[in-house]
């Protein structure tokens, strides 16, 4: 599994996203009560600032560049780790993760489960008596075609593709996010390729999320190093260009944190290329970076 920062240093095998907290909760608690720092969160006064402040120190290099702006500012380990919680917890949907198929699947629970299980035979036979049904979805906005990409049916992914089109590619769930963006997310390149190559395959590039997030920000900010790589060079540069200054600093950031550019800057034109298409606007705000 790819990963950036702490993760390549045994701590979490992935720094703390949107869609990652259940897992790096378990490991994240394990690690610091195997560093005798787990009172330390567990209470809310600061008993041993040292303590403290090396717990705080660990959280925070264990979360990815947007979920870190959200704590820098706390001082204690313990408001740090409730407010991950809080917000974390509330991104965790049963239907986002594996376990797609729940009560929410009012319509077509029979091909929801097909594909969910991989079941080809199933999925096209439900799809030749009842057509229409790849392009219904649940109140969570998932298709048939985000159950499949979650789960990394590659042939189905590939079925229902040619079946639904443009139409059904483009299609966002309600937090906004194509099944190109959470192919992003799960790092499936060949899966993101099959998006990619298909009908309208690179404007899903530019369809931002209800964050305002393209998937090769979401592959970056999930530390997906081969996946913003991938999506990297397919975005076009007016894409990029196009985005918020604030989101073209965070990508340069995320993609240097990822080393999508290698580690060395001063010896490495592809960084100096990346900053050019990142900071080319001329009515962005923001200075570059390496001026």
């Amino acid at each position: 599994m790819e990963s950036i920062g702490v993760a390549s240093r045994g701590i979490v095998r992935e720094v703390l996203t949107r869609y990652n907290y259940q897992e790096w909760e378990t490991l994240m608690k394990n690690y610091l009560r195997g560093e005798n720092l787990w009172e330390v969160v567990e209470s809310d006064s600061v008993f041993d600032a040292q303590r403290n402040a090396k717990a705080l120190h660990i959280i925070q290099l264990s979360c990815a560049p947007i979920i870190f702006k959200q704590i820098k500012h706390l001082q204690t380990a313990h408001e740090a780790w409730n407010h991950l919680a809080e917000v974390c917890r509330s991104e965790v949907q049963p239907h986002i993760r594996h376990g797609v198929v729940s009560d929410n699947v009012s319509e077509h629970k029979d091909l929801y489960k097909f594909v969910k299980n991989g079941d080809w035979e199933g999925t096209s036979s439900y799809l030749r008596d009842q057509p229409n049904a790849i392009f219904w979805a649940p109140p969570s906005g998932r298709t048939v075609l985000h159950v499949a990409t979650i789960e990394g049916h590659m042939k189905i992914v590939e079925w229902l593709v040619y079946l639904g089109k443009k139409q059904l590619v483009e299609m966002q769930d309600e937090d906004g996010n194509t099944a190109l963006a959470l192919a992003a997310i799960y790092g499936d390149i060949n899966i993101a390729k099959c998006f990619v190559n298909a009908e309208g395959g690179f404007e899903l590039l530019a369809i931002e999320n209800k964050e305002g997030e393209i998937p090769l920000l979401l592959a970056a900010n999930s530390g997906r190093k081969r996946m913003t790589r991938f999506l990297f060079f397919r975005t076009s540069s007016d894409v990029i260009d196009q985005q918020s200054p604030d989101n073209r600093v965070l990508l340069l950031e995320r993609c240097i944190q990822a080393h999508i550019f290698g580690k060395q800057i001063n010896h490495n034109t592809s960084i100096y290329t990346a900053s050019l298409i990142l900071f080319s606007n001329p009515q962005s705000s923001s200075p570059s970076p390496f001026q």
